[in-house]
């Protein structure tokens, strides 16, 4: 009988593939009625939670979750710097450079965007933005419409890269004491009293838009959800797998969208109900993405695709309509991005796993905490070099 995370993670079978692609839909789905409207009044999921949260947010948590834990996997069993930030870079750059290009050259111009964009220093401006994995910007892009962004999904990818620059950092403090469960737990429970003292999932405070780290007020967000992930990572033998919680976390949700502090049960209940879909052995979606994971290609293009049809389409048809549209370019989008940008890239990162391996590695020692990735470092040699080959699987987070 299967009873841990530990032991679902053990079966080599899960659905991240199929989450991570349901939750950048989820995101097209949602910004369509606030890209048309200006606002997400009209959106079901923010209607249903009683104006609480609106379902792209949602879909953003459960993407920092899952990273949270996939990415303190990949650290905990290729513990190397130089191997590990070469993976994130590989996974993130070369689909983010693509589609910042494709709206500052193709989409910007388009959309109406002002000739001055072309002025030198505003060239040297996007390059430093695309650099930092900050959303493109140019004036006059989409200023006839009630939300004038060029590509409004990009903003949170360079919150999810300092994240993932943190997981060495944690891991190795963590890992040279007793109480490396303790720390990473007492840590997630301090961003998420913090998340809860702003009184909303995205409330702000009036903090700065800091260089590189950006702005303050949504670190306690995006931090909670990320190191419930990293929970999940190191006490995946201690929490039990039950049907019976996920319906209790599932009753929870419904029962905080109706009488409020949504956005706090979420970062519980909701987190809990991520992973236990992504275990599940009932609804085996297995192979979604498993070789080809359109997830980032659609999270990268769908804000660009659906403003360009508001734009064209808004006279004729309202928000499902731009979204059957949208939908099906947005899908052929991410699949050349997959095949011609990310799947090349993803090899060499493959082959860099490889190459940092060697022919005669054994699995990396054991440090005192993390039993998920622990159990898998000290498999047997065969089973190592299956997840070295196979680097360029569950790892591959956007978004």
């Amino acid at each position: 009988m299967n009873d841990t995370f530990l032991d679902r993670d053990n079966l080599r079978q899960n659905n991240f593939g199929a989450l991570r692609l349901i939750l950048a839909l989820l995101v097209l789905f949602s910004h369509t009625f606030a890209a048309y409207h200006g606002n997400d009044d009209t959106e079901p999921f923010y209607r249903l939670t009683r104006f609480q949260m609106d379902v792209s947010a949602f879909a953003v948590n459960g993407f920092f979750g899952i990273s949270g834990f996939l990415i303190t996997l990949s650290w905990m069993r290729t513990p190397r710097f130089k191997t590990f930030m070469m993976k994130r870079i590989l996974r993130i750059y070369p689909g983010f450079i693509i589609a910042s290009l494709i709206s500052l050259l193709i989409v910007a111009p388009l959309a109406g965007a002002e000739w001055s964009a072309l002025a030198p220093l505003e060239i040297g401006k996007a390059v430093a933005r695309i650099a930092g994995l900050s959303a493109p910007r140019v004036q006059g892009s989409f200023a006839t419409e009630p939300l004038p962004v060029l590509n409004m999904s990009l903003w949170t990818i360079r919150y999810e890269f300092i994240c993932y620059l943190m997981v060495p950092v944690l891991v190795l403090l963590l890992s040279r004491t007793k109480f490396s469960r303790i720390g990473i737990t007492a840590l997630y429970l301090a961003t998420l009293i913090w998340h809860a003292t702003q009184g909303a999932y995205l409330v702000k405070t009036g903090a700065s838009d800091l260089p590189i780290i950006g702005s303050l007020d949504v670190w306690p967000r995006f931090l909670c959800y990320f190191l419930s992930g990293m929970v999940l990572a190191f006490n995946s033998d201690r929490i039990p797998f039950r049907h019976w919680i996920a319906g209790l976390c599932l009753a929870a949700m419904a029962i905080s969208a109706y009488f409020g502090w949504f956005f706090i049960v979420t970062a519980l209940a909701g987190v809990y109900l991520i992973f236990y879909a992504a275990y599940q052995q009932n609804v085996k979606l297995f192979h979604i993405g498993e070789k080809v994971d359109l997830s980032y290609g659609v999270y990268l293009y769908a804000w660009p695709v659906t403003m360009l049809c508001i734009l064209h389409l808004r006279h004729v048809m309202g928000p499902y309509g731009i979204i059957a549209i949208a939908l099906p370019i947005t899908l052929a989008l991410s699949t050349l991005s997959w095949y011609l940008i990310e799947a090349p890239f993803l090899a060499k990162k493959a082959k860099l796993v490889r190459k940092q391996a060697g022919p005669g590695a054994t699995p990396p020692p054991a440090p005192p905490a993390g039993p998920l990735a622990y159990a898998s470092a000290v498999r047997t040699q065969e089973l190592h070099h299956e997840l070295i080959v196979n680097a360029s699987g569950n790892e591959q987070i956007k978004m």
